[in-house]
């Protein structure tokens, strides 16, 4: 009765409906009863809570806290401005807004640029706007750094800030940003019919709350455009110099207990001589070297598409080109500013050595971070300024390829950025330092986290020790070669010519037509005609049952996982997923709504078909330690009831659940880029994704009993419990 405040309560519906009945149905259970209608008797209660307003007061010399905690995943150095939020409604308000999205563009692009360098002060870095506790917003300058690296990375950042507040920016960076900024807002506005309603509700849910303007795309595509040309760099400028501003700022820092062995202390005190001195910071004007070459030096000759072939199933088409790529073309009117793509070459880790595999196993990330032909990673950001495309290349276990997206009109750039990393690809010294850095930072603090411990546990009882599946350890790290993993990038990239190219999206078609002979037809070829291997990674044949024992907080996890081998047809295989949601719906009304014993439980099942078939179904709960034994209890007699079937209730409302979701993912390009690459890494005929709901109408009750009885085994299973480490 107090809390229930009808003047502080709105009601926002966006979606596909009846705009007349939806309202309706607001005013009929929201709207007050008409004036002497006979309510429900009200007892009598005290005064309304009034919404009350937080004030935070002001202080004038910084506060330092150091922070440390055994089980700390990072080292954290976070410093925080405390300021009033914007509250305008007017153009003026969003001119501010934009002046400070771009300062902070651009101070965290000046700050990617130096954790580039070699030996970087820092692994990580963030900085920007958030809100707090209203009427507060904060903010954020924050970096990542190695548990000994504390002291140098402040000072980076410290030193980056006064490089602002002494020099400015310059006006390369703020039309480099402007140009990114109004094409990220011209993205949105081009696919303005599209936008999912999620989005909108969030952002009217915004405006109601917090006061956030809300005037619509098409009205913010306009003020932007507006807007951008008119801000200068003295606008930036001034907004940068603020940050340094004296008075209500904070400097945290959170890391294991080897950052400070004094308990903070000491390093607080240190720190605290730094932020004091940071005025007196001697630095020099930023100057960038961006030497203006193309993205791609020459332009192939185009070769030809050699055969074509309509897939009439999913309206796509396929064409083989004149080096033996094949590419599969859907278009979509989903996004109109969208096109994805991915490509895969079979063969992969799994033909690699395994003195190798560590090297093969990272080669990928290597590359993407070290740039791109005659660009580093600073530079091939700046070439790329104004575009939306991205490209990413991978080495999975079975299959080599890349993937990536671009707007329609940034398509013939994607297609550069493909040939690049297939030919020119950089594995560079300076980034393999700085990404070795971040992995030993991972492996050092791995032991400590509970969470990681236990699932460690699980994937190696899984793998039965395989040498492929060893978690992430400083040892593991010993046999990353940054040589190896150049050679291992070129070999893998150096024959394409049984690759396969999907797109999906907004593309034209003589557009990707050209493209596709232009340059995927030159990428390449050595006749290899690869397969991929089975390494033998398999699930034991029995039963494995640990507990792990990790951290200090008095909570348990548990990890229940069923693998083996199954024959699936793409029935079955539905039938698996909705014995699957099935068990999760029963698992949360016991475990966690009727015995309270934990906040989540999930339930996960995978049916893979390469290399081999098998089946994973995985079940993840939280608990009181005390209860452990008490709640895989009540799991056992949920298996049993999904291993008879169910109940006709449970399987309707899945069935409806999934049909459901299957209407979004059909308007979704991902949707149809995976499912695409699925079949045909599998062999299986595209015609087969339009079968889902023929299939799903037929499952019945005994399906999801035969799929539960072959997955849930009672005398094969992995189950791993974490409980905190004994007094």
């Amino acid at each position: 009765e107090r809390w229930y405040r009808p003047n502080l309560m709105a009601v926002v519906a966006v979606g596909d409906f009846d705009t007349a009945l939806i309202e309706g149905k607001v005013r009929q259970y929201f709207a007050p009863a008409p004036e002497g209608e006979a309510m429900q008797p009200r007892a009598a209660v005290a005064p309304p809570t009034e919404r009350p307003t937080f004030g935070i007061p002001d202080h004038d010399a910084p506060r330092v806290s150091v922070f440390t905690d055994p089980e700390a995943p990072v080292t954290q150095v976070t410093l925080v401005r405390r300021v009033l939020p914007e509250t305008g409604q007017d153009v003026a308000a969003l001119r501010r807004v934009v002046v400070e999205e771009l300062a902070f563009m651009m101070l965290n692009a000046r700050l990617f640029e130096r954790g580039q360098s070699p030996d970087p002060p820092y692994l990580l870095s963030a900085t920007g706007r958030s809100p707090y506790v209203e009427p507060t917003d904060i903010l954020t300058f924050a970096v990542l750094v190695e548990q000994d690296g504390v002291e140098s990375g402040f000072v980076a950042l410290l030193e980056e800030l006064q490089r602002v507040r002494q020099h400015g920016f310059t006006n390369a960076e703020l039309e480099r940003e402007k140009s990114n900024l109004l094409r990220s807002i011209e993205s949105v506005y081009l696919q303005r019919e599209q936008q999912p309603s999620a989005g909108l509700a969030f952002e009217y849910t915004d405006h109601f709350l917090s006061g956030t303007p809300a005037p619509g795309i098409e009205a913010e595509w306009q003020l932007y455009q507006a807007l951008l040309p008119e801000i200068s760099l003295a606008d930036v400028d001034q907004q940068g110099a603020s940050w340094t501003a004296p008075g209500n700022t904070v400097l945290l820092v959170l890391g294991p207990e080897a950052i400070d062995p004094s308990g903070g202390d000491e390093l607080a005190a240190v720190l605290e001589a730094q932020l004091a001195g940071a005025d007196a910071l001697v630095v020099e004007p930023y100057a960038e070297t961006f030497d203006d070459v193309p993205l791609l030096a020459m332009i192939p000759t185009p070769g030809s598409i050699v055969e074509e072939e309509e897939i009439e199933s999913i309206e796509a088409v396929r064409w083989t080109l004149s080096n033996g790529v094949t590419v599969i073309a859907k278009q979509t009117d989903f996004r109109s500013d969208e096109v994805q793509f991915t490509a895969f070459s079979p063969g992969g880790s799994s033909l690699v050595a395994d003195a190798d595999h560590v090297s093969a196993q990272y080669a990928s990330a290597l590359a993407s971070g070290s740039g791109v032909g005659l660009h580093d990673s600073v530079a091939l950001d700046r070439l790329l300024a104004g575009k939306r495309v991205s490209v990413s290349p991978y080495i999975s276990e079975l299959f080599e390829g890349l993937s990536g997206s671009a707007s329609p009109e940034d398509l013939e750039t994607l297609f550069q950025l493909i040939t690049l990393y297939v030919t020119e690809p950089r594995l560079d010294p300076d980034y393999f330092s700085t990404y070795e850095a971040r992995l030993r930072s991972a492996a050092e603090v791995r032991p400590t986290q509970p969470d990681a411990v236990l699932f460690d546990r699980v994937n190696t009882l899984l793998a039965q020790e395989h040498l492929r599946r060893r978690p992430l350890s400083l040892e593991l790290i010993e046999e990353l070669s940054l040589d190896r993993a150049h050679a291992v990038y070129l070999d893998r990239f150096s024959d394409l010519g049984d690759a396969t190219f999907v797109f999906v999206g907004a593309f034209e078609w003589d557009a990707l037509r050209s493209l596709a002979a232009t340059y995927l037809a030159n990428l390449p070829t050595a006749g290899r005609a690869e397969q991929w291997r089975d390494v033998d990674v398999d699930p034991p044949p029995g039963i494995a049952d640990e507990v792990v024992r990790s951290g200090i907080e008095p909570r348990s996890n548990t990890v229940w996982v069923f693998a083996g081998d199954a024959e699936w047809s793409g029935r079955e295989v539905l039938a698996l997923d909705v014995a699957g949601e099935m068990l999760q719906t029963r698992l949360r009304e016991r475990v966690r709504e009727q015995l309270g014993g934990t906040y989540s439980i999930g339930v996960q099942t995978i049916a893979r078909r390469l290399p081999d078939q098998e089946y994973l179904l995985a079940i993840i709960f939280g608990s009181d330690p005390a209860r452990v034994e008490e709640l895989v209890a009540e799991v056992t007699v949920e298996l049993d009831w999904i291993r008879g079937g169910g109940e006709q209730q449970y399987l309707d409302t899945v069935k409806e659940q999934l049909r459901s979701s299957r209407e979004e993912q059909l308007r979704e390009n991902g949707f149809w880029l995976g499912q695409i690459q699925g079949a045909t890494q599998r062999g299986e005929s595209l015609a087969e994704i339009n079968r889902f709901d023929e299939w799903l109408d037929a499952i019945t009750l005994e399906d999801v009993a035969a799929a539960a009885r072959l997955s849930l085994p009672e005398d094969r299973y992995v189950r791993v419990v974490l409980f905190p480490e004994e007094e």
